[in-house]
């Protein structure tokens, strides 16, 4: 399969989208030379769609999207190789600030790739149904680039940060930053303006 395609790395809608997917459960490597390749392996199908869709509308070829068991669960699995985006978004996963750019000309579709990707809803049990949409990552740059992108739709959010300290058991930290939106007002306009391809993260708005 040919890896040095043509294809359109202009700055796009779609072509944020793939960037906000490759920085959360999205995937590059090169295993061997002439081999570049962008991979995303998830549960929903509609998500699998969505980004398989987003590589073929920038133009990538070599396509393939399949279902895959582990452990009584299926998973959707999209690969395509193509050496010019497998550059374009190397440096974008070393240095997630090196996103900054295109993710504030489209902060929609770069959002929507992250939130299909990281991020997800929740309703609280009591009788107010209160919803809160989060963004976990163990790479606060990430999120930074998400919050850059609310600032600019003037979508209110937080941060915090959890994890573990290093203890003589385990000498390893584990940290873990979120990306909160609590208030109503702004789940309302994010899940309007930003949206999912997930339907369960959709909250029925």
């Amino acid at each position: 399969m040919p890896s040095n395609l043509i294809i359109d790395l202009r700055p796009s809608s779609t072509l944020a989208y793939v960037v906000g997917v490759v920085l959360g459960d999205g995937s590059i490597w090169h295993p061997r030379p002439h081999e570049y390749t962008i991979g995303l392996r998830v549960k929903d199908e509609e998500f699998a769609s969505a980004f398989l869709y987003a590589l073929q509308h920038i133009g990538l070829g070599a396509k393939t999207m399949w279902c895959s068991q582990e452990a009584g669960r299926e998973y959707h699995v999209v690969r395509a190789r193509g050496k010019a985006l497998y550059t374009y978004l190397r440096p974008m996963k070393d240095d997630p600030s090196c996103a900054t750019e295109i993710a504030l000309q489209y902060p929609r579709d770069f959002l929507r790739g992250m939130y299909d990707s990281e991020g997800s809803l929740h309703t609280d049990s009591t009788r107010y149904g209160y919803r809160h949409i989060q963004l976990p990552s163990t790479d606060r740059r990430i999120l930074e680039v998400c919050g850059a992108c609310l600032d600019s739709l003037e979508i209110p959010y937080y941060f915090y940060t959890y994890g573990r300290k290093p203890n003589s058991f385990n000498p390893h930290p584990f940290v873990v930053h979120k990306l909160a939106l609590n208030r109503q007002c702004a789940i309302d306009r994010f899940l309007l303006e930003v949206g999912s391809s997930i339907p369960r993260k959709r909250g029925g708005t």
